[in-house]
């Protein structure tokens, strides 16, 4: 997940295993193209290979993006995501070589494109060609849980919500930090939008009412007895505090 706070120089990354975000090495790479609002994914020492047009990134609003290695065909491909939606077409990598010895690096590499101001969080790695469907239907999600059709198959996932230290920790293997680079200063905040579906703890159903709820409701409003209906859900009775 990023949010974008100010877009910087041309080829500021996003996420990356390269030292360089210039098309001149061995790796790969999610960056932005400048400030038109356009991201690519690019790089395993060749040309851009794939790029997001629309809809465009804009500053101060949160996005989901990711991207999908899979095989066909006897071929290699890759497509990229955003908020869930496939975005592009998918595109031969089959004779494109990635091994390299850099980090995983989330956020800015130092030099070229190194101006951007973001927030990255909840970056997920699977082992698995994820399906368009599951993709779709978790991207709105802030965390990913052990529901997950694909759970077994996460090999990494950095929610980089540690409040505490110097690294982000992989919830899968424990092991696996983002080591933060500078000096780290924690902030607590708190930040919504409404592409995020933030489910409910178990204590908010007792609180508040819900959809199943209302047919009692209208029962209840038309003085009708439904004890014998069978139906789901609760009458609320409201809570006056009254004062003298």
């Amino acid at each position: 997940k990023l949010k974008v706070h100010t877009f910087g120089t041309l080829n500021a990354p996003i996420f990356s295993k390269s030292s360089s975000p210039a098309n001149s090495v061995t790796g790969w790479w999610i960056i932005h193209n400048g400030s038109n609002g356009t991201w690519r994914f690019a790089g395993l020492a060749a040309s851009p290979i794939t790029s997001a047009t629309a809809p465009l990134l804009t500053v101060g609003k949160w996005y989901t993006l990711g991207f999908k290695i899979y095989s066909e065909n006897a071929k290699r491909w890759v497509v990229i995501y955003q908020d869930g939606d496939r975005i592009s077409n998918p595109v031969d990598i089959t004779a494109r070589n990635v091994d390299n010895a850099v980090p995983l690096i989330a956020g800015q590499i130092d030099g070229y494109g190194a101006t951007a101001n973001q927030s990255i969080t909840d970056i997920r790695l699977f082992k698995a060609a994820v399906p368009d469907n599951i993709i779709k239907e978790y991207a709105c999600q802030v965390n990913v849980p052990a529901t997950h059709p694909y759970y077994s198959s996460l090999i990494g996932y950095w929610p980089a919500t540690d409040g505490t230290g110097v690294s982000f920790v992989d919830q899968i293997s424990g092991t696996r930090k983002f080591t933060v680079g500078g000096t780290p200063v924690w902030e607590s905040f708190e930040d919504a939008d409404p592409k995020f579906c933030i489910p409910f703890s178990t204590e908010i159903y007792n609180q508040l009412p819900r959809g199943v709820d209302i047919p009692k409701y209208i029962y209840s409003w038309l003085r009708i007895k439904s004890n014998n209906y069978q139906l789901d859900g609760k009458i609320w009775l409201p809570v006056y505090n009254i004062t003298q």
